[in-house]
C-alpha cells in the first residue's frame, strides 16, 4: 500500500527551496517507483532546521556502501559540521548512517519527507526564538510536539517499531523540552 502525504506539498520547501538534483542522478539512482516520484514531485529540500542539509561530503543521490554491505543513496545530513547521513536504501527505506551504526527513519522516501515536513511545521508554529521564560509557551509546544509525535506515529507505523528509532527518539527529545 502506498504512503499517503499529511503535511508533505509541492510547496514544503519553499522557504528553504530545494537541492539541486541533476535528472542524471535521479535516473542512475535506481530507487522505487515512488521514491522516484517523490523525488520527482517534491524533490529534496536545502534545509530543514534542525533536521535536514546537504550531505558535506556527498552529493545527493551518490551511492554508498552501508555497513550490511548493501547499497544506498545518499539523501543529506542530520546536523550541519559532523554528523551522521540519511540515506535511501535499495528497499526504499529511510536510514541513518553515523559512525558504522544504522538506525531506521522511515519507510519510504514520501513517509521521509512527510515527517520532514511536519517537523518544519511544528518548528514553524513554535519557533525557539519566541520561547523566552514563558511555562505557557512551553507546555503549549510540548503538547503540541506530543500530538505531532502521535500523528506522525501513525503515518509511518513501520518505522516506530524499533525502540530506540529515529522520529522517536526526536520527538521523545521534545517531550523532555530538550528540542
Amino acid at each position: 500500500m502506498a504512503y499517503t502525504t499529511n503535511w508533505l506539498s509541492v510547496e514544503s520547501w519553499q522557504s528553504s527551496g530545494r537541492m539541486d538534483l541533476s535528472s542524471e542522478a535521479v535516473a542512475s539512482a535506481n530507487v522505487p517507483d515512488d521514491a522516484l516520484a517523490a523525488l520527482e514531485g517534491y524533490g529534496l529540500p536545502r534545509e530543514v532546521e534542525g533536521m535536514f542539509y546537504p550531505c558535506e561530503n556527498h552529493r545527493p543521490l551518490e551511492p554508498v556502501d552501508l555497513p550490511d554491505g548493501t547499497r544506498a543513496h545518499v539523501l543529506g545530513q542530520n546536523e550541519t559540521g559532523i554528523a551522521g547521513i540519511y540515506c535511501l536504501d535499495s528497499a526504499g527505506r529511510v536510514v541513518h548512517l553515523l559512525n558504522g551504526d544504522l538506525r531506521s527513519v522511515n519507510t519510504s522516501l514520501p513517509a521521509f519527507l512527510d515527517a520532514l515536513a511536519a517537523w518544519q511545521g511544528f518548528l514553524q508554529a513554535f519557533p525557539e526564538e519566541d520561547e523566552g521564560d514563558d511555562d505557557a509557551y512551553e507546555k503549549s509546544r510540548t503538547s503540541y510536539g506530543k500530538k505531532l509525535a502521535r500523528a506522525v506515529k501513525r503515518a509511518d507505523r513501520k518505522a516506530y517499531r524499533k525502540r530506540g528509532s529515529w522520529w522517536s527518539r526526536v520527538y521523545e527529545d521534545v517531550k523532555r523540552g530538550l528540542l
